[in-house]
């Protein structure tokens, strides 16, 4: 099997830090890659099997939120639809982003709020899981 191919993008640099960190502990074979804005996701015009995406990104450089960025990547035909797994310290937000999210579990984030991570419900479970 191939690497999982990861992205993890939040506008805070600790947060990125600490799931990329989550993300290696498990021993799996994966690459996985950073971004600060949505916009860094999109030039990178890289495919991902799983996205972990903070719902605010409210970095100085951001045009666009997290909730934003998913709509977009959904409306994307075109590319490998990612799992996203929205990463927040808002409760109230998973349950906006998406109607069916499949588990929702709280993981606290040294030095920040709680976090919440909910995988987005999909039609086919990728063969990682």
């Amino acid at each position: 099997m191939e690497a999982i191919k990861i992205a993890v993008c939040d506008d805070e640099k600790n947060i990125r830090s600490y799931i990329c960190s989550l993300v290696r502990k498990q021993g799996v074979e994966c690459e996985v890659t950073e971004y600060a804005t949505a916009e860094d996701y999109f030039l990178a015009g890289a495919d991902y099997d799983l996205l972990f995406l903070d719902v605010e990104l409210k970095g100085p450089d951001s045009s666009m939120d997290g909730m934003e960025m998913a709509k977009r990547i959904r409306g994307m035909e075109d590319i490998k639809q990612p799992i996203i797994i929205f990463v927040t310290g808002y409760e109230k937000y998973v349950y906006d982003a998406f109607v069916k999210p499949k588990q929702v579990g709280e993981h606290p984030i040294p030095g920040a709020e709680s976090v919440l991570l909910a995988d987005v419900a999909v039609d086919q479970q990728p063969d990682f899981f």
